[in-house]
């Protein structure tokens, strides 16, 4: 009996510690002058060019994206990105929250490529 439980303990706290946000950035020592953060805005780009579809900015979203909007993440029940339709659909939610760096968490920032990439994609994809 005491067995199964230690191995259940084991499991939940493992499972536990998947389903948690990343631990913030440590504290500077005491006395350290910390920088502002940098402002952070990405603008809606000029469109021009051939359009950028899903197929394009799907590299993107599994590196800034998938952890919490696919298959067990935290907001996968109504943000799913590995679903076209939904990502589309949600292309202009997307480029509010990346334009104000909102999204993904800044404990996981975007590179400034690929956030400019899904502003481009958000702002003059081909998909309505």
């Amino acid at each position: 009996m005491k067995v199964s439980f230690v191995a259940f303990a084991v499991v939940a706290a493992t499972m536990a510690a998947c389903v948690t946000d990343p631990p913030p950035p440590p504290r500077p020592p005491p006395g350290t002058i910390t920088p502002a953060p940098p402002t952070c805005n990405y603008a809606r780009p000029a469109c021009a060019g051939t359009p950028m579809t899903y197929a394009d900015v799907l590299p993107v979203l599994k590196r800034g994206c998938f952890a919490c909007h696919a298959a067990d993440g935290m907001a996968a029940d109504d943000h799913d990105f590995t679903k076209p339709a939904v990502a589309i659909a949600q292309k202009s939610r997307i480029a509010v929250q990346v334009g104000a760096c909102t999204m993904p968490p800044r404990q996981v920032p975007l590179a400034p490529a690929d956030a400019q990439t899904l502003m481009m994609w958000a702002t003059c994809g081909d998909e309505k």
